[in-house]
């Protein structure tokens, strides 16, 4: 009689800890969501665009930097850039000086240049707007899918867990 007393308190507290390991998991979910937040969590599910969004930082606070095309968020930019030829051999990504437009709302911008040597560059330029709008895509639509996931189904632990003490308690 006894040891039927202590199986129906571990299966108690068994489903009291999935019941707070789902509550945990949709609080992950809700995490992944909002990577901005969490530069280290990005790097982990989405590497290449998290370092390109790297190489954007530091090009934008340096004018004079230029990142070679080992780095590996460089590789993903320039698979990317729309209009490069293929047969010629790009060294580095380097940055213009930051400059207005002006039209019917006033932006400012600055131009990415593919680079062959260390004094001259390649067209198309890119604007560093429109690639990071890119990285910024492949960031969210990359985590969009495990957030989902994730937080949907720590809810459905925890609702199931938790209709079922109800169910069990009649």
């Amino acid at each position: 009689m006894m040891r039927n007393k202590k199986d129906k308190s571990i299966g108690w507290w068994l489903r009291f800890c999935g019941f707070i390991g789902g509550i945990v998991l949709a609080g992950f979910g809700w995490f992944l969501d909002h990577p901005a937040n969490f530069p280290k969590l990005m790097s982990v599910i989405a590497p290449e665009a998290s370092a390109a969004a790297q190489i954007l930082d530091r090009l934008a606070g340096d004018e004079k930097v230029i990142i070679p095309t080992t780095d590996p968020g460089a590789k993903f930019l320039i698979q990317r850039w729309s209009g490069l030829p293929q047969d010629v051999t790009i060294i580095g990504i380097g940055r213009s000086a930051a400059f207005l437009q002006f039209g019917s709302e006033v932006t400012n911008d600055i131009e990415l240049h593919a680079l062959v040597d260390s004094e001259h560059y390649i067209e198309p330029a890119w604007r560093m707007s429109a690639a990071r709008r890119l990285v910024d895509e492949k960031l969210n639509g990359s985590l969009i899918l495990w957030s989902s996931f994730i937080t949907f189904g720590g809810l459905l632990i925890s609702a199931v867990i938790g209709i079922y003490e109800l169910l069990a308690g009649k």
